[in-house]
């Protein structure tokens, strides 16, 4: 329906028909909001468990979010999506899970929710937590999902695609540094230092950062 061009319907009125496009486009604004705010609330749980060993982890609740699975027998996926409802709506304070669809809790997952629920919230996630108050727990369940794929998808898999280039890139480094011994430590320090004295005319002519070719040499 929204990807279709909306047409009125045999006989309605031009009024109606435009009535009823406003209040979808209500909606689907609504469901963009509701759902950037829940991604904005997973990735300050990154921050608060960042991990060195794990540059794409979200902390033991961030994670349990993004992939609710207690084992490698789970295959349910209605009953991993009811798990990470239960468990965002115990850090919310909506109710408490005494267990996950009749499994218990673990305790470090019990430990990270008591933890974040008595955290210090941001104003973000104070309004995120107001406005899921008054929804049902169908359409939470819906944009805690939406939100879960589109961070999984856009953030955790980039990430993942960057540490494999990475790995790449440092053998191809080594490699190619190997075979121009002349290129020292300090002529790829003095070739950066170019670019970061640059200007860039897009951030009021603040200065620049190293190109993707400068960082090549001086990584």
């Amino acid at each position: 329906m929204l990807v279709r061009r909306l047409c009125r319907l045999p006989g309605e009125d031009r009024t109606e028909f435009k009535r009823k496009v406003a209040r979808l486009r209500e909606h689907f604004e609504r469901f963009n909001v509701d759902v950037s705010e829940v991604c904005q609330w997973l990735m300050g749980l990154r921050r608060e468990c960042a991990d060195a060993d794990k540059p794409g982890g979200f902390g033991t609740l961030g994670d349990f979010i993004l992939g609710p699975v207690l084992d490698a027998s789970d295959a349910d996926e209605s009953e991993r999506d009811r798990r990470r409802l239960a468990v965002f709506d115990d850090v919310a304070g909506f109710r408490r899970a005494s267990d996950l669809c009749g499994r218990p809790v673990p305790e470090s997952l019990r430990q990270a929710m008591e933890r974040s629920a008595g955290g210090r919230r941001t104003p973000t996630s104070r309004r995120l937590f107001e406005r899921f108050r008054l929804l049902e727990p169908g359409h939470r369940l819906v944009l805690l999902k939406a939100a879960a794929e589109w961070t999984v998808a856009r953030y955790q898999r980039g990430v993942e695609n960057w540490q494999r280039q990475r790995a790449e890139w440092e053998k191809e480094k080594t490699d190619w540094e190997g075979r121009h011994p002349a290129l020292t430590e300090e002529v790829r320090s003095r070739f950066t230092d170019v670019f970061k004295g640059l200007k860039d005319p897009e951030r009021e002519g603040c200065a620049g950062h190293p190109t993707q070719e400068a960082s090549h040499l001086r990584v």
